[in-house]
């Protein structure tokens, strides 16, 4: 009896996850038009024209990392903190047994493109052939290509 009574009271004491949702459509992309525009060529597929080969691109982008207050984090933990342009994800951490607070720089995609484009263009490419982005990593965001220059012919 003891048995049947102590499962009754585990099974009664379980969490209640409630899963529903509205939900809701996430949308990314990315705007190449300003680098076509200008003649440069940023594609995911490898090339298919006369070429010459450059060289591989890999641009990864790590956050700044800096430590706040608890005042500024009781003041901005829901938000985003801004310091000039740099926009801020705040933690609270537990770091050597004690809380310490932190931001953790958000980081933009379009940044990366930008410097994978001012590689590539300052060794001569026209364009990024087998264009990635890998963002696996938390707030780490990773770019890479294959530069070439294409005959334009």
């Amino acid at each position: 009896m003891k048995r049947i009574l102590i499962a009754i009271l585990f099974l009664g004491c379980g969490p209640t996850i409630d899963l529903t949702t509205e939900g809701y459509v996430i949308s990314y992309g990315v705007d190449f038009r300003p680098y076509s525009e200008q003649g440069f060529l940023f594609t995911p597929e490898p090339p298919v024209s006369n070429y010459e080969s450059i060289g591989q691109i890999y641009i990864t982008l790590t956050p700044k990392v800096i430590e706040t207050t608890k005042t500024i984090w009781d003041q901005f933990k829901d938000s985003n903190y801004k310091i000039g342009e740099k926009k801020y994800r705040l933690e609270k951490l537990l770091n050597g047994g004690e809380v310490k607070y932190y931001g953790f720089e958000i980081l933009e995609l379009d940044t990366a493109i930008e410097a994978l484009y001012s590689r590539a263009t300052s060794w001569g490419a026209n364009a990024v052939y087998n264009f990635t982005v890998d963002t696996s990593e938390e707030d780490i965001i990773t770019v890479s290509g294959f530069a070439v220059k294409q005959s334009l012919k």
